[in-house]
């Protein structure tokens, strides 16, 4: 131990604080905040986890809405592009080039390569006779749109879009697969995703002329997609209704079901467990052995959409035909469980740290909160003042009005005398108010609050309940004429001008009273009274 008769004054203060009370309340400290921390800490383990999950959610839904709102206009595009195929534009001739003069065709494809420069998004515009001949064809190649030649455009009966468009009647849109771009019976490289949208055409005499075809390029819908989810490494990913991976972070994974030798390669069979969940419902979110999942169900097209399951091999057709509602991909996003491990590691780090920090600032502010009991007090005071009283005049407020009041019932029930409840409220408030502005309103009520104090006895209570309104208690009274007296002091006294600097203000003050027993054995009865007095005085004023 220290000698303290050799040590200085101040060591020996210091010494004298630091067993009693210093140690005493840096224990309890140090034991709650351990508590505390640990609590925070499975609390903030769960939140974490559930903030991981919210943000796998929002990216979820952020990439469902690229995808809608890239697929919006692909319908209405393709309605426009067959309306320029109507009967319209070819009956106006039969023969095709007659010196300078275009054909009724040549009009038709010179619209489709303007819509095609105009919209960017759009890899081939076609129009195909009825047995699959294509009579334009618009490629859009290195931002520019080109027209084929005859001699190069291709018979596509035996592609299933075709077949499965030519079946569709008057209106219907057929939507392909979200597949890859097949040409020369051959998928073509670089690899070129592709949603092929395509309508019937016909003539005047009602017959089909044939199928309006648009391939929009999917490759512009995946960037947007992985650009919106978030960082493209992380991204969610895109399955089409078979488990089959349209867009993946490992590009090896995808366009399985295109090849004959890759037909295993889907996130059903890497994912069985998750998928037989996935596939059965809508949206949701879940945890496995193989880590967090989240998922939604996309149905990117409304009403009157056919679509098929398409086909790898560019001569066989579709194995299925369905509607809009059974064309449905999944968007789903997977947390691996390395990745939530180490959420939980980062977690424990930080905690250690922030414990250590509050532990040594709270010891220290534990030393200074031993020396200031006295100014807690202090504060604790002028808490409860402003819970009891107004704050801008002082004076009670509503709720200490009550308290006071039913003390006072039970003293002159006690005791035999009576007492008097006094309701008022200014009569041209408002008016100065509006003309002068809340400030010199403010300044009003303050002013009024004095006259109040200074009208009624030190055993008396006045109190602002309201806006202008203000009551008051008078504690003992022996016959009316004192009641009189008190109310005829505060009109004179609310009566006189009210200066501020330069605006003077005039205002009156209507005043209702309710004598206990005569009028009323109870707080609320008396208030009620001096209430409808108040408003019974203010109406024969203004008659």
């Amino acid at each position: 131990m220290l000698d303290r008769q050799n040590t200085s004054p101040w060591v020996q203060k210091f010494h004298y604080i630091f067993p009693q009370h210093f140690i005493k309340i840096s224990i309890i400290f140090l034991f709650l905040l351990s508590a505390i921390m640990w609590a925070v800490y499975s609390f903030q383990t769960s939140s974490s986890l559930n903030e991981l999950k919210r943000n796998e959610t929002t990216k979820v839904l952020l990439g469902r809405n690229s995808i809608f709102k890239d697929l919006t206009n692909n319908q209405s595009d393709l309605m426009f592009l067959s309306d320029l195929m109507d009967v319209r534009h070819l009956a106006e001739a039969t023969v095709l080039t007659v010196g300078n003069i275009r054909s009724p065709f040549d009009h038709v494809a010179l619209e489709y390569m303007q819509f095609a420069k105009r919209k960017g998004t759009y890899d081939q515009i076609r129009f195909l006779d009825t047995k699959g001949n294509e009579i334009i064809r618009i490629n859009y190649e290195q931002g520019k749109p080109v027209r084929v030649e005859r001699e190069q455009l291709q018979n596509k009966s035996d592609r299933y879009y075709f077949q499965d468009t030519i079946r569709l009647n008057r209106g219907e849109v057929y939507i392909s697969p979200f597949d890859l771009n097949i040409e020369n019976n051959a998928i073509e490289l670089p690899l070129k995703p592709m949603l092929r949208f395509a309508t019937p055409t016909f003539g005047a005499d009602g017959e089909k002329s044939g199928i309006v075809c648009i391939n929009y390029l999917g490759a512009l819908l995946i960037q947007n997609f992985k650009r919106t989810a978030g960082d493209p490494a992380n991204s969610p990913f895109l399955l089409n209704s078979d488990g089959y991976w349209l867009s993946s972070r490992d590009p090896s994974q995808e366009w399985g079901f295109m090849y004959p030798d890759r037909k295993d390669l889907t996130f059903a069979k890497t994912y069985p467990v998750a998928w037989e969940i996935i596939s059965r419902k809508f949206t949701g979110q879940f945890t496995n052995e193989a880590g967090l999942f989240t998922f939604a169900t996309i149905t990117p097209f409304g009403s009157g959409l056919s679509s098929s399951s398409g086909s790898y091999d560019p001569a066989l057709p579709s194995q299925r035909f369905f509607g809009s509602q059974e064309y449905q991909w999944k968007i789903v996003s997977r947390i691996d469980p390395e990745t939530l491990g180490n959420l939980t590691k980062e977690l424990k780090l930080t905690f250690a740290l922030v414990w250590v920090f509050l532990s040594l600032f709270g010891i220290l502010v534990c030393f200074f909160y031993s020396q200031n009991i006295s100014l807690r007090s202090e504060y604790n005071a002028r808490l409860e003042k402003m819970a009891t009283h107004d704050a801008l005049t002082g004076l009670p407020n509503r709720n200490q009005f009550s308290e006071r009041l039913l003390h006072n019932l039970a003293h002159a029930k006690r005791y035999n005398h009576k007492l008097c409840v006094l309701y008022m409220d200014l009569d041209g408030f408002k008016q100065v108010n509006d003309t002068y502005g809340h400030g010199v309103g403010d300044e009003l009520l303050v002013e009024s609050a004095k006259r109040l104090k200074q009208s009624i006895r030190e055993i008396d209570t006045v109190a602002r309940v309201g806006g202008d309104e203000f009551t008051v208690i008078l504690a003992e009274i022996d016959e009316p004429q004192q009641v009189h007296a008190v109310i005829q002091r505060i009109v004179e006294a609310i009566s006189q001008p009210f200066r501020f600097n330069d605006i003077v203000c005039h205002v009156g003050v209507s005043v209702g009273q309710a004598v206990f027993p005569d009028d009323g054995a109870d707080m609320e009865t008396l208030l009620g009274i001096a209430d409808h007095s108040m408003y019974t005085v203010k109406k024969d004023r203004k008659k």
